[in-house]
């Protein structure tokens, strides 16, 4: 199979939400944020793996991203190798991705250098602070359930994840586009890191369940306690009043970084109404969703919420109609915003 293909194939297997998103922006644009997008589930594959001690993952993380700025990386990859063979024994998305690691690469350094100085630095930066909160979670050892300190703490851990990726984009959207100049992309920069954030902390506040059962939680200790819950006693019938306090402050949170958001997407030019679309759609269906949670109290013992497909559909279709007037896209931001609360 073509490694183009290959990776055509693999996005929505690993992301459905963004291999439908994606689908809106222009080539060879939307190759080259695919390629990139792949290379960052890499390194989360890399940090997520429980197969992995702490040691193996800054170890597999350190050779991934130095793979992304050597001229002959091809020659080694192998090293690599012994660091994934343990994430390898699934078959998973996420696995079968990264025993797929060297045909993403290659595909990565087939990019012009301009493109590649877009990515690379990014992703290795993506890689540095996985390593640095892998190394906090470990001296949070042995406890059960792992905790961020506080929402600093939290913040640095989205921007690293996700921040990184916003900024990322932003140079790709300024490399492609002829209608996006210095200025547009500094202005752009500004908001980007807050873009990521917000889109971070929504899949962080919709997962709390589920991330709580693999031994971690997102809400960080000083925010728990000053809603008064202990984290030892966290999921304790005593802390639900709390509990949820806490968890609609991380939503408010998520809803600030949003609104930046917004003024990222309503700086692309209008004569880029599919990057716009790019930029709206995951937007939108973030404000869906923690509309959604802000009404889903229990939200740590049910699980997660998700919106349905019709809702993605109208969400896409709306935007669509109102790309090019910033008037009636701030107002459907405006609409689905006003469902917090």
């Amino acid at each position: 199979m073509d490694d183009a293909v290959y990776s055509r194939e693999m996005l929505p297997k690993v992301s459905r939400t963004f291999a439908l998103c994606i689908r809106a922006l222009p080539p060879p644009l939307r190759h080259q944020v695919a390629v990139a997008y792949l290379l960052c589930r890499i390194a989360d594959e890399i940090e997520d793996s429980p197969a992995l001690d702490v040691a193996a993952k800054e170890t597999g993380l350190a050779r991934f991203a130095a793979l992304l700025t050597d001229a002959d990386w091809a020659a080694h990859v192998a090293p690599v190798a012994e660091t994934f063979a343990a994430v390898e024994a699934g078959d998973s998305a996420e696995q079968q991705l990264v025993r797929g690691s060297a045909r993403v690469l290659r595909l990565y350094h087939g990019f012009s250098p301009e493109v590649r100085a877009a990515i690379g630095p990014w992703v290795a930066e993506m890689c540095v602070g996985m390593a640095k909160h892998l190394r906090q979670e470990a001296a949070a050892a042995p406890h059960s359930v792992v905790y961020l300190e506080d929402v600093a703490d939290l913040e640095d851990y989205c921007y690293y994840v996700a921040g990184t990726v916003g900024q990322m984009l932003t140079e790709l959207f300024f490399l492609h586009s002829p209608h996006i100049t210095a200025a547009d992309r500094d202005r752009l920069a500004h908001h980007a890191t807050a873009f990521g954030q917000g889109l971070q902390l929504v899949n962080i506040i919709k997962d709390l369940h589920d991330d709580a059962g693999r031994g971690r939680c997102y809400l960080p200790k000083a925010l728990l306690r000053r809603y008064g819950v202990e984290p030892s006693d966290v999921f304790g019938p005593r802390s639900r009043g709390g509990l949820i306090a806490a968890m609609r402050h991380l939503i408010g949170l998520g809803a600030a970084h949003l609104h930046q958001a917004m003024r990222y997407a309503l700086l692309v030019p209008k004569q880029e109404p599919r990057i716009r679309l790019f930029c709206l759609w995951p937007l939108f269906f973030a404000l869906k969703t923690l509309a959604k949670t802000w009404r889903q109290t229990d939200l740590l013992v049910t699980g997660g919420v998700k919106i349905s497909r019709p809702e993605v559909k109208e969400i896409m279709r709306q935007a669509g109609l109102r790309v090019w007037s910033d008037r009636l896209l701030s107002r459907m931001y405006t609409r689905l915003a006003g469902d917090l609360g």
